[in-house]
């Protein structure tokens, strides 16, 4: 009798231990939990009355048995108006108890949880019918399904959209509920490529050229850059031109890529004092900035303009490229050679404060000195000009008096990666070898944890996402053809095939942003274009096709072919969306060349090669003899450097002349 009294007692306490820890669980939903976080934003509004969860599967499984609906507030630390809608609404206890009451309330950081976020921005494009921005407000189902998506909103706008939502809930639940059906099937629709006959063929040079001139309706002759009221450097964009006008000389392209890069140069939104690029442009005049500093523009930038200095040698692009790497190697730059996500727009409570300065204290003899923008009836911006020692001192002095905005130290691959990338190309502009070993730190660094890549670094619960497979595996090719060290070689084959295996989708050439071996309440759909950053999907398509070249691997270009092929229409009917396909095109429609230095002297040949930045061509290089590429396979001769060019494997007779090399390359004959 004892035993069976006991075995009893045991299991009613294991009951009672899982029924505690049930509705333990249940009970997070009745506080405020993000002071467990390690997101700076998060942190930010861990102290706010409203009951915010982050996000986990765990929270929306207490959703659907609760049968609860979830408003999800996605932003990010350097954010201006979410720190705006945070004080102005998170913060009231008002607005606070109306979603304690109805809603489950998930914040979400969308440089934390890229896949989450565009999910959730690609949902408010439909539902809006135009572009979103953050801070982003989703109003959804127990299942995650949006039905109401919106950006900033005051107080008194976001309290109405409160109580409608809620008096709408209580009407007409079952009509908002299959709306939000609707949308997600959209979504999904919307996401996935275009299906193509296999008798297609690839667009020719004259389709592509169409699509570009009927694109340059959109391109500000006046100022520069796209068309639009508030206006982003576009560093895709740029760079595809770069490429597309060397292989189709034009000059009035060739005048639009160097008078926008200048005007953006010699704007407000590059900081003459700290270096760096602020996020956006407030105006179509590139004068006011929006002031935050995020690191994968300052990354792309400086690839972008290093670039641009090696084709045109217009020495204000590398001063430019100067100023970049100031600023990330001097502000945002951490101990582990990782780079930080950014800075923030405000500080002391004011966007931009720290770089306007009042008229009055500048006084009227500086002002007359330098070139400044207005920013209000007090206040001026600098934009960014050549300044003598004493002025830089002076400002530098009333800039030293404040405080500055705070660094999101958060260390993202995917954008250290861009970052990396733009050093590499700024050494070949620069020719400084503190920039190179300052790229293959921060890359090995990187690469010291690719056997389990996370979003971001050290942070045992991200989870890495396709853009940073397909942004490190790519720049780890750069680095190869930069140094010829075959460990980078071997890196990006690795992450490529990682990306492959995790990202896949049996039903698209494409992949997803979120991997397959993780469960999520929401879908995995694909990201096929470009935005201010280049696109995963076309980024991994590119090593696809530099590595069929390098490997010789066959699959690496049947996967390449069937990418292209399925987002090939989308080029062709919007261009400026789709800039890094279109570049990827280039491959197809000019002789794509393949260009081998092996000798004593290929590391410097192959540099100087490097610096010319001829598009549509692999270079690699090696000292003596190597296996790593059946391109190098019977090509070493000892005490010659030569230079064989290639295309599609079939070789014109070596070259030991660079000079000559370089002719060949620039007349592409």
């Amino acid at each position: 009798m004892l035993k069976n009294y006991s075995w009893q007692l045991s299991l009613l306490a294991v009951l009672l231990f899982l029924f505690n820890s049930c509705a333990e669980n249940e009970s997070t939903i009745y506080r405020n939990n993000l002071n467990l976080e390690r997101s700076e934003y998060l942190l930010q509004h861990a102290e706010n009355p409203v009951h915010w969860q982050s996000w986990s599967e765990q929270i929306m499984s207490i959703a659907k048995k609760q049968q609860k609906p979830i408003i999800i507030s996605i932003g990010y630390s350097s954010c201006h108006w979410c720190h705006v809608m945070e004080r102005e609404s998170f913060s009231d206890r008002e607005v606070a108890d109306l979603m304690n009451q109805h809603f489950i309330s998930i914040k979400v950081d969308r440089e934390e949880k890229p896949d989450i976020d565009f999910y959730y921005l690609t949902t408010a494009q439909l539902i809006m019918g135009s572009a979103a921005g953050w801070p982003l407000n989703i109003i959804a189902t127990p299942e995650g399904e949006a039905f109401y998506a919106g950006t900033y909103h005051s107080k008194e706008e976001w309290m109405e959209v409160l109580n409608k939502t809620i008096d709408q809930l209580e009407k007409n639940k079952g009509r908002l509920y299959d709306y939000a059906r609707m949308v997600k099937e959209g979504v999904i629709n919307q996401t996935q490529p275009i299906e193509v006959a296999d008798n297609s063929e690839l667009l020719n040079k004259e389709d592509l050229e169409l699509s570009l001139r009927t694109w340059m309706s959109e391109w500000d002759f006046d100022y520069g850059g796209i068309q639009a009221y508030e206006k982003f450097v576009n560093p895709p964009q740029l760079e595809f031109l770069l490429d597309y006008n060397e292989l189709n000389p034009s000059t009035e392209i060739e005048d639009f890529i160097v008078f926008t890069l200048k005007n953006i140069a010699q704007s407000g939104l590059i900081d003459p004092l700290n270096g760096g690029v602020f996020r956006y442009s407030t105006d179509d005049k590139w004068q006011i900035p929006h002031f935050e500093k995020m690191l994968y523009d300052n990354g792309q930038l400086l690839k972008l303009y290093s670039r641009a200095y090696l084709k045109y040698n217009e020495p204000l692009f590398l001063e430019t490229a100067s100023l970049i790497a100031k600023y990330l190697l001097e502000k945002l730059k951490q101990d582990s050679e990782l780079f930080s996500a950014s800075q923030n727009a405000e500080s002391e409570g004011r966007e931009g404060f720290y770089y306007l300065f009042s008229k009055e204290e500048l006084g009227e003899e500086l002002l007359n000195k330098i070139t400044q923008f207005e920013f209000d009836s007090q206040n001026i911006h600098l934009p960014a000009q050549p300044l003598s020692g004493s002025i830089i001192n002076t400002l530098e002095q009333l800039r030293a008096s404040r405080v500055a905005p705070e660094i999101d130290h958060k260390a993202i691959i995917s954008w250290n990666a861009l970052t990396i990338d733009g050093l590499f190309y700024y050494y070949l502009a620069s020719g400084e070898t503190a920039i190179l070993e300052q790229a293959k730190a921060s890359l090995n660094t990187v690469l010291n944890d690719s056997k389990s890549l996370k979003h971001v670094a050290e942070d045992p619960y991200s989870n890495a996402v396709l853009e940073d497979y397909a942004f490190l595996s790519k720049t780890t090719l750069t680095a190869y053809q930069i140094t010829g060290e075959a460990n980078y070689l071997k890196a990006s084959i690795e992450l490529t095939d990682e990306a492959i295996d995790r990202f896949e989708m049996s039903e698209s050439p494409l992949f997803a942003n979120s991997s397959k071996n993780l469960s999520s309440s929401v879908p995995r759909i694909i990201n096929s274009s470009d935005g201010v950053l280049p696109n995963p999907n076309a980024s991994l398509s590119s090593t696809l096709y530099h590595l069929s070249h390098i490997t010789g691997v066959e699959s690496y270009k049947k996967r390449y072919e069937a990418m292209v092929m399925g987002i090939q229409p989308w080029v062709s009917e919007s261009i400026g969306f789709f800039p890094s396909w279109a570049n990827i095109l280039l491959h197809s429609q000019y002789p794509f060349y393949e260009v081998v230095v092996m000798g004593e002297e290929a590391n410097s040949f192959a540099e100087e090669l490097l610096t010319k930045q001829f598009a549509n061509t692999l270079t690699l290089h090696s000292s003596e003899e190597n296996e790593e590429s059946p391109l190098f396979k019977n090509r070493f001769v000892a005490d010659e450097t030569l230079i064989y060019i290639c295309i599609d494997n079939t070789c014109l007779q070596p070259l030991s002349d660079i000079e000559e090399a370089k002719d060949f390359l620039t007349a592409r004959e």
